[in-house]
């Protein structure tokens, strides 16, 4: 009985874990969305490449959480139900 006990828990904690990766790299997304948008309103070339810049990294970095988390259900899908 200990050992489903065990088994539980983890699958929780990575259930939450997923959840993490998919709310932090919306917010990421998010946030890179709006500094994209504030590429269009800076007046000088030096604050424009600024803003492109760190909005790519944090389009890429929310991206890539969104995907993980993504991965990751899928995968845990495939081992709880194999027949399907």
């Amino acid at each position: 009985m200990p050992a489903t006990d065990n088994k539980e828990k983890m699958e929780e904690g990575k259930r939450e874990e997923i959840d993490a990766f998919f709310v932090i790299g919306g917010f990421l997304l998010i946030f890179g969305l709006a500094i994209l948008a504030a590429v269009f309103f800076t007046p000088t070339f030096h604050g424009r490449i600024t803003n492109l810049i760190s909005s790519i990294v944090l389009l890429g970095i929310g991206l890539g959480g969104i995907l993980k988390s993504q991965h990751f259900s899928k995968s845990k899908k495939i081992k709880q139900h194999p027949e399907s």
